[in-house]
């Protein structure tokens, strides 16, 4: 649990510590300009002082009276209360106010004494060699008609300077506990102007909270707090009214949902069930106490369910599907899902509208078995016609040109007969496949596939003298049901062919490309008018009729080449321009 302090407890404690970092800054600024400017004066009162020294002894520099020199540097350290120390050019001491210059080390290397030798101030705070005590030194060269003929040195030890430092510091930090402290009190009183009426305003958002929007916030002297009783006031007025509207809104979605016969299930982002319709929970034999917090699985136990709703869950737009559920009985349903969205347009779940097709299904079963029993039916007989009619053909063959000509006319329509029923054979299995989703695959050449594919149309197109160039890697694997796929390119390669004039080429092409197989036919035909592509893979559809049954076309084989493609996961695409030429593709998927 989250320990929730009183607003007064987190507003206090902040003026306080704001009140002291201010005071702390301050004081830090105030100490360190205050040290910086006694540092500054008294640097500059120690280099008027070392020119004094340099006027009392510049004569005995002149001369080199060195014992003078020591005397007077004596004599003034005492009266200036500072430490004096002459030295020459050469770095040698000849006067000092503590100690004997003889025995004092050399001195041309301290930094303060080098600067003045170079005709500046030299200004150095360290610790001293000879007194062992840290020091401020302040050097000045003494200059004598433009000469410099040595270097005045005045010092004074820094625990001097750091207790004039202490003594202001303890009074700055007395002044900063006062002012702390009055700012403490006065904090105190502020703070518990602003708390008081946020208390009064903290009741009466509890009773809205409870749906209480009766009362009303008294209106703070403040500029602040009295917006923001106005805010609160205004608020409860327009949740009272959008409670109302909502409260309305869901009584009329639930009439409507009601009403529905199609079932219709609601869930969240989780996957948890939201809300259910008369007809779904009939459907799904639930009702409304059971499903409330549970997920869609618990409640419909189908596997293609719960992946067709994590892909509208994921994908949000707008889905439909099939399935076969075991309620009862078996029953076939169509799914229509889509995003729900709020008013931010964020995604908080779907909805899902289910349709019985059972009753289709079954008709449509029907449809196809009396399809492929038809077929069969006729293939049979029409076989032995087509025998029967090559005898008589051979016998007839010498007594009557015109028996001949018949003859081959039903031979030529017999042979269409017998393709369009293998067509619709195909077409039977290839749909069958697709409902049950079975389809055999194996791990194939490509390229071998491609030259198969040619090899079977390689009498029509030696007939019509048209090259068929394979463009394809040796090394791409692909897994299919090669004699399927096999079949969609015969179809297409066929077509290009019949449809391309004498002497032309046709192109086949094998590619890979990102995540699909690619497998290009491009002749160059009559092309095919716009307006026909979007019905080109339809069952018996044709462009041009009196050419396509002059080609001997049964009209079925695009319809076929999709199905396949389809049951493969993959999709057909057309490109055409009238008389330059037509572009199939098949993609398949990797």
């Amino acid at each position: 649990m989250i320990y929730r302090k009183k607003l007064i407890w987190r507003l206090y404690p902040s003026f306080i510590f704001v009140s002291f970092i201010s005071m702390f800054a301050v004081g830090w600024y105030a100490s360190v300009s205050m040290k910086k400017m006694y540092m500054n004066h008294l640097t500059t009162e120690l280099q008027t002082k070392a020119q004094a020294v340099n006027l009392l002894i510049e004569d005995d520099l002149k001369i080199s009276n060195l014992k003078s020199i020591d005397e007077k540097s004596k004599i003034a350290g005492k009266k200036m209360q500072v430490r004096v120390t002459v030295i020459l050019p050469s770095g040698i001491v000849v006067g000092d106010s503590l100690k004997n210059p003889s025995l004092m080390d050399y001195h041309g290397d301290r930094p303060e004494i080098k600067d003045a030798l170079k005709g500046n101030a030299g200004l150095s705070i360290r610790k001293s060699p000879t007194l062992s005590i840290e020091m401020l030194y302040v050097a000045v060269p003494i200059k004598i008609d433009g000469r410099i003929y040595g270097v005045t040195r005045v010092s004074l030890p820094m625990n001097i300077i750091n207790e004039i430092l202490k003594s202001f510091y303890l009074r700055l930090i007395f002044c900063g506990l006062l002012v702390a402290f009055a700012s403490g009190v006065v904090a105190w009183f502020a703070t518990r102007t602003i708390v008081q009426p946020m208390e009064e305003m903290k009741k009466y958002a509890e009773e809205f909270a409870k749906g209480n929007f009766k009362g009303k916030i008294m209106i703070h002297e403040i500029d602040e707090l009295a917006s923001l009783a106005e805010s609160l006031n205004k608020m409860a007025f327009q949740l009272d009214g959008w409670i109302r509207t909502i409260s309305n809104q869901k009584s009329e979605l639930e009439a409507i949902l009601s009403s529905m016969v199609e079932p219709v299930v609601v869930v969240d982002n989780e996957e948890r069930v939201i809300a259910l319709n008369h007809a779904a929970q009939k459907l799904f034999e639930t009702s409304s106490a059971n499903y409330e917090g549970r997920s869609i699985q618990e409640i419909i136990r189908n596997i293609e369910l719960q992946h067709y709703i994590q892909r509208v869950l994921s994908g949000g737009n707008i889905e439909e599907g099939e399935i076969a559920v075991n309620v009862g009985e078996e029953r076939f349903l169509q799914i229509h899902g889509t995003g729900l969205v709020d008013s931010t347009n964020r995604r908080i779940g779907a909805v899902f509208v289910f349709n019985d097709v059972t009753k289709l299904k079954k008709l449509e079963k029907i449809r196809r078995d009396f399809v492929a029993n038809v077929s069969h039916e006729i293939k049979t007989p029409i076989t032995s016609i087509k025998a029967s009619v090559e005898t008589l053909k051979d016998l007839v063959a010498s007594d009557s040109e015109n028996a001949k000509k018949f003859i081959d006319i039903i031979a030529r329509h017999t042979d269409r007969l017998i393709a369009i029923i293998e067509d619709i054979l195909m077409l039977a299995r290839i749909e069958e496949s697709e409902e049950l989703g079975e389809i055999h695959l194996e791990e194939e050449n490509l390229k071998q596939l491609l030259e198969k594919a040619v090899s079977l149309c390689k009498t029509l197109a030696d007939e019509r003298r048209i090259e068929v160039e394979i463009d394809c890697p040796d090394d791409i694997k692909v897994k299919i049901n090669g004699p399927l796929v096999e079949q969609a390119v015969v179809n297409l390669l066929d077509n290009a062919i019949k449809y391309s004039e004498q002497g032309k080429g046709v192109i086949l092409k094998g590619r890979s490309e990102e995540n699909e197989i690619i497998i290009e036919v491009k002749d160059n035909g009559c092309g095919i008018p716009e307006e026909h592509l979007p019905r080109l893979f339809e069952r018996f559809y044709r462009v041009d009729k009196a050419r396509s049954r002059k080609e001997g076309g049964t009209g079925l084989g695009l319809a076929i080449v999709k199905h396949i493609v389809t049951l493969h996961k993959g999709r057909v695409t057309v490109e055409s321009t009238p008389n330059k030429g037509s572009t199939f593709r098949i993609h398949l998927p990797l």
